[in-house]
């Protein structure tokens, strides 16, 4: 299998959109505190244990881009740093950090106009892959991924997911999605953009957690 080229700077450009977005919620507050645990993770990650305090999310996203070399899947750190972020402010389940970060994503998108390049279709699995074949031709996809189903769900599984560090992590401090189940960063991220180009509400359940080979269903709430 041929190793994935991933755009760092694009990807983690993107992110670092997605946290402004949320703050548009939260306030200004949420992205000091992404910044500030995103950074934490990058440096713990590379061993640096003696650099300046990160105080904004730019000072975090140049942090992670000038040690790419060190630690290539450092994007990973600002959805660790999201998650850990709405756990502080939602009070760990609160149900507001879910529907949270879907409205800023569902309008991010709208913003740079993705929601306009899948063309029109209401099927999960079409849906799905659309958007999985647009995240690789923009090098913006950080897995290799299956993905089989049918209009209303589908089954996936990785064989190789770069945010893995960041969900591994995540489990362990015991940082969990709004219903208390284990955090799948890429169930979470693409059934918000399905649920952008079907227009119809989606969620995932993570099925199996094996850190990079993961297994998950992806599902229209019907």
């Amino acid at each position: 299998m041929a190793k994935l080229v991933i755009d760092s700077k694009g990807l983690l450009n993107f992110l670092k959109m997605a946290v402004k977005e949320q703050e548009n919620f939260y306030g200004a507050v949420f992205t000091k505190m992404v910044a500030k645990y995103a950074a934490e993770f990058e440096a713990k990650k590379i061993g640096d244990h003696g650099s300046a305090p990160i105080e904004n999310i730019e000072q975090c996203t140049n942090y992670i881009t000038a040690n790419n070399d060190k630690y290539p899947d450092g994007f990973a750190s600002i959805p660790y740093g999201i998650a850990k972020a709405e756990k502080m402010l939602q009070g760990g389940i609160g149900s507001g950090a879910r529907t949270t970060a879907k409205d800023a994503m569902k309008r991010l998108a709208e913003k740079i106009g993705t929601t306009t390049l899948y063309g029109k279709t209401t099927s999960t699995t079409e849906a799905w892959k659309k958007h999985l074949d647009f995240a690789r031709m923009t090098h913006t996809i950080v897995e290799e991924i299956n993905v089989n189903g049918d209009e209303n769900s589908s089954l996936a599984k990785t064989e190789e997911c770069h945010f893995s560090d960041a969900c591994t992590a995540l489990a362990q401090e015991g940082v969990r999605t709004v219903g208390g189940k284990t955090e799948c960063i890429i169930g979470k991220i693409d059934s918000i953009m399905v649920e952008v180009v079907t227009h119809c509400t989606h969620d995932y359940e993570l099925i199996e957690f094996n850190p990079p080979k993961c297994s998950f269903r992806m599902f229209k709430v019907l």
